[in-house]
């Protein structure tokens, strides 16, 4: 009888900086593959577009426990018109204010070498040949097993956001992984265009 031989699944290990790693699964050669890609559920992975961002769920005015999984993506006014689930629908002219750290984004772009595990972060910078969201847009996630475990490998670092919708004010803070906190903040800059000046607060200085 023939036996079927196991092949031990091998993992790769990318160190940023101290205490800072990223495991992977070896793909195609030359190809890097965002390794929390899995955290997202297929109803969700139909409802937003890429690129999207992991975020971690701080604290807010949203009705959701802290520590909870949101993905974010920035799309075109109505884009999502009719559609359901998603927990923030905020259009660049209602967002009044953004707190965030300008180090900690020099430091993500920095990570983003194509030797590191954090590569797949360049496509997430946005395509200025493109036309210019208006919108952000956030759905909750279920991250499996072996998502929660690639994220617990990343320092998280916090956004601040705040807009009006409907007279209200809301708020949200959340944290965004050293890969990804980079491109994120550049997408708001790009959704925000001239008023990012007026709107941004660096906290780090």
């Amino acid at each position: 009888m023939r036996r079927r031989m196991r092949v031990p699944l091998t993992i790769l290990c990318f160190n940023l900086s101290a205490g800072i790693a990223v495991c992977q699964q070896p793909g195609k050669p030359g190809r890097q593959t965002d390794p929390l890609a899995a955290i997202v559920s297929p109803a969700a992975a139909d409802s937003i577009p890429k690129p999207s961002w992991t975020a971690r769920y701080l604290t807010g005015s949203l009705h959701l426990e802290p520590g909870s999984w949101l993905k974010i993506a920035f799309v075109p006014q109505n884009a999502i018109l009719g559609k359901k689930n998603f927990f923030i629908t905020a259009l660049a002219d209602q967002i009044v204010t953004i707190e965030y750290s300008a180090r900690v984004e020099r430091d993500s772009d920095r990570f983003q070498g194509p030797r590191s595990g954090c590569g797949f972060a360049r496509n997430m910078i946005p395509d200025m040949s493109k036309s210019r969201p208006e919108e952000m847009i956030a759905t909750r996630l279920t991250p499996g097993g072996a998502s929660r475990l690639s994220e617990k490998l990343l320092r998280h670092h916090s956004v601040h956001i705040v807009w009006i919708e409907g007279g209200k004010k809301q708020q949200v803070s959340v944290g965004i992984n050293d890969c990804e906190y980079g491109s994120l903040i550049a997408n708001l800059r790009w959704l925000l265009e001239t008023r990012w000046g007026e709107v941004a607060r660096d906290i780090s200085k």
